[in-house]
């Protein structure tokens, strides 16, 4: 149980007592100023008496409007703690997914891409893709499940392109999520990705819903610092 809780508790442990007090208090006066007390009492004493009774009545009842107002601002804090946390995970959440250290799923398209003839799919190709499909407003992309992200290489050391410092191979298989429409509209548009390299690659697109894995390699800066 958190601090908050336990403040908020014990308030309302005091705040009972003091409702039992008022009640107690209310007895009392209904006690003490029974019929035979009042036919034997001066004017001016029951004045007084009565008068004594109000004020400590008041005086109850202010304590009570106090404590009832710091339960309801110990209710709006633990509240307000709790729509901070809720706050701070959708915040996480997001800043996850953004980095690519989420599995998502969503509406996409799906790109596959391999060679014609003898012409290797370069990683240049792939980069140009990748670049096609964010400028298009994709909001995650993979290549044969690596996914992509602001550390992402690809590169070509020998005869074979690693991504992520994974080795992948053909055929690539392309993922992005995002506007349908905008997705395939960028990549087909005449003098857009399709048309420029449908001569040198095999190029297929799917559209529907696509699940990208999460980057799983090091997001540490090297060089960068605060």
């Amino acid at each position: 149980m958190n601090k908050s809780k336990i403040i908020m508790y014990t308030t309302i442990g005091i705040m009972s007592l003091i409702l039992v007090y008022v009640m107690f208090i209310q007895f009392r006066i209904v006690n003490e100023t029974d019929t035979q007390g009042v036919e034997f009492m001066r004017e001016t004493e029951l004045k007084e008496t009565l008068a004594k009774y109000k004020t400590k009545y008041q005086e109850t009842e202010e304590e009570l409007i106090d404590v009832q107002a710091k339960i309801d601002e110990y209710k709006e804090n633990e509240e307000s703690e709790e729509a901070t946390v809720l706050l701070l995970e959708k915040e996480l959440k997001d800043t996850n997914m953004k980095l690519g250290l989420t599995k998502v799923t969503g509406e996409g398209i799906t790109i596959t891409i391999e060679k014609r003839d003898e012409r290797d799919v370069t990683p240049t190709a792939l980069l140009s893709l990748v670049n096609e499909l964010l400028l298009a407003g994709a909001e995650a992309i993979s290549i044969n499940d690596q996914r992509i992200v602001a550390m992402s290489d690809i590169v070509n050391p020998s005869n074979f392109i690693m991504i992520n410092g994974e080795r992948i191979i053909a055929p690539y298989t392309v993922k992005a999520i995002g506007d349908t429409t905008h997705l395939q509209s960028a990549l087909t548009v005449k003098g857009g990705y399709v048309d420029i390299n449908s001569e040198d690659y095999s190029i297929n697109i799917k559209t529907g819903n696509v699940t990208i894995e999460k980057y799983d390699g090091n997001l540490s800066l090297d060089y960068a610092e605060k």
